[in-house]
């Protein structure tokens, strides 16, 4: 039994996506570009080397102090081999990075297309294997190439580390931590492309195309500059001069007083659970939308256990021994929690955007709440009572973790999860401040959380078939609208009404750090209590509605 024979037995679908790829001629392509890139890597560093009508270069290992030229021995130049290959080393970590991350990420979106297009994204679906089986396999097997390529340019990366005096520690953390980076990021690609085949979109919002190209544009500006950051904070803050050329790492970042800067193995064993428990929750997300291509990417039981991984894995950066000598100020806390509000309401947007149903899953909903409640009330007189009560455990529980019911519920409890998490930490805060600005900056990033929550489940009810953008245009439109308004007032005008309508936006923090009148923060609290009362009142209201319109046929039937 051959290789291939053996992979088939372990995983079908990555036997179907080698055997495709694996061409003689695919291979023999793949491995020529690999080839051609290093020949030309190598021809470029050589030519700055000096030579025939180039007697400088910053590789010379002396220079002549008259003619600053590099100096010869018995007629030789004089090269500092180390830092030569050095270079070559940086510029291959880069390449393979780039490589790796922004083609492969291409690659596994557009198969999917390309899936999609032949009509076999379904097939797939209806295999008898498991979906981490099947999404395995294209894991593996769909940038299998672009593997062959890097594995054939490893042999000169090893040996340009080997000759530049690499620490192995380091060559070993790069390929450690190219994988676990990969990983994620082709989990979350795979999710992207899935994203645009779902029933609805994501949030109702249709997404096709273009996924591909926006894969590698965020690929490219958001992951892999914060992928080097983190790893230049964080594992190789010893090694920078190995991706950057020069520089010092810092010993400081603390995880609940844990110093990960101060030892490798915490630092990679705190970096790589990080990373698994990203990945863990965008496989929860691909089985779900694998098997059920109408259903949101996430139960709202799901959302809680993110939520509160998300909150532990945050707040744990600012349990640290601070330096008070340097951050003791008065604003340090409100700015602390300024940061967190912000990456929440980041969160916030995207859990919106997971957990609303659209309109055809709603409205199944509530004819069915509609059609239960109305068989209820046929009932004996007898039994009302504790049939009324178990209605309304009923409601509760399908508002909670239901699969159909909207999503304002589910939000508002990952709210109260974020508030029992962070409140304690403001409240015992070791800063000795006035700390009641700061709470109330919270609560105000609560509130606008859940009324962006209310518009875009409201908006997902109407009957417009681009429900999804209008949704979209209107959760922007209240983030962006007090901004622009409050902005223009205080340019043309210099009003003071400008940081009032700040308080109705995510940048209230800038209205609070200028110390707004107390009221006016408070006000804004209450304001946006009624927001959220009255937009959630309408949507009970059109629920309803459309639950008794939709159950009328049924009823008669049952009459």
């Amino acid at each position: 039994m051959n290789l291939l024979d053996q992979i088939g037995d372990w995983n079908p679908q990555l036997f179907r996506e080698l055997k495709g790829r694996l061409k003689s001629r695919n291979v023999l392509i793949a491995f020529g570009l690999s080839l051609m890139a290093q020949f030309l890597l190598l021809n470029f560093f050589n030519s700055q080397l000096p030579g025939a009508g180039r007697s400088y270069s910053k590789y010379c290992a002396e220079y002549d102090p008259a003619t600053y030229n590099c100096v010869k021995q018995g007629g030789v130049y004089l090269i500092d081999w180390a830092m030569w290959w050095r270079d070559i080393f940086i510029t291959l970590n880069w390449g393979i990075i780039l490589v790796v991350m922004l083609a492969g990420v291409y690659m596994l979106i557009n198969d999917l297309d390309q899936e999609e297009r032949r009509g076999t994204l379904n097939f797939i679906r209806l295999s008898p294997q498991r979906s981490r089986s099947l999404l395995t396999g294209k894991l593996l097997g769909v940038p299998a190439l672009l593997y062959l390529a890097v594995g054939a340019i490893a042999p000169l990366h090893l040996f340009a580390g080997m000759q530049a005096n690499v620490p192995t520690v380091f060559t070993l953390s790069y390929y450690l931590m190219l994988f676990a980076g990969c990983y994620f990021l082709y989990s979350a690609a795979l999710l992207g492309g899935f994203m645009g085949k779902l029933q609805g979109g994501i949030g109702g919002i249709q997404i096709t195309t273009g996924t591909a190209f926006l894969g590698v544009f965020l690929t490219a500006f958001v992951f892999i500059p914060n992928y080097i950051f983190w790893n230049l904070f964080s594992v190789w803050v010893d090694f920078p001069q190995y991706i950057v050329g020069s520089g010092s790492g810092t010993d400081s970042l603390q995880w609940f007083y844990i110093p990960l800067g101060q030892s490798l193995i915490l630092a990679h064993g705190f970096t790589l659970t990080a990373l698994g428990i990203g990945i863990y929750w965008i496989w929860q997300a691909l089985d779900r939308c694998f098997h059920s291509p109408g259903a949101t990417l996430l139960s709202k039981r799901q959302s809680y256990g993110l939520v509160v991984s998300f909150q532990v894995l945050m707040l744990g950066f600012f349990m640290r021994d601070w330096d008070y000598g340097y951050y003791d100020d008065s604003q340090f806390l409100f700015a602390q929690v300024a940061l967190i509000s912000s990456a929440n309401l980041v969160l916030f947007l995207v859990l919106i955007a997971m957990l609303s149903a659209h309109r055809q899953t709603l409205l199944d909903w509530a004819r069915y709440r509609h059609f239960e409640n109305s068989l209820q009330t046929m009932q004996t007189t007898a039994g009302k009572s504790a049939t009324g009560k178990r209605r309304r455990s009923s409601v509760w529980q399908d508002l909670i973790s239901g699969e159909r019911s909207p999503a304002v519920m589910a939000i508002a409890i990952n709210l109260l999860i974020t508030v029992a998490i962070l409140l304690p930490w403001i409240i015992l805060h070791p800063q000795d401040i006035e700390k009641s600005t700061v709470v109330v900056g919270f609560v105000i990033s609560l509130n606008l959380v859940a009324i962006y929550a209310s518009i875009a489940q409201l908006t997902l009810m109407m009957k417009n078939q681009r429900r999804g953008w209008w949704a979209t245009s209107a959760v922007v439109l209240a983030i962006g609208l007090p901004v622009i308004a409050g902005t223009i007032l205080f340019v043309e005008f210099r009003s003071g009404m400008a940081t009032g309508l700040l308080l109705f936006s995510p940048l209230h923090w800038v209205s609070l750090a200028q110390g707004v009148p107390s009221f006016m923060p408070l006000l804004a609290i209450v304001g946006q209590w009624g927001a959220i009362a009255l937009l959630n009142t309408q949507l009970a209201k059109n629920l309803k509605r459309v639950g008794a319109s939709e159950s009328k046929p049924l009823l008669a039937g049952v009459k």
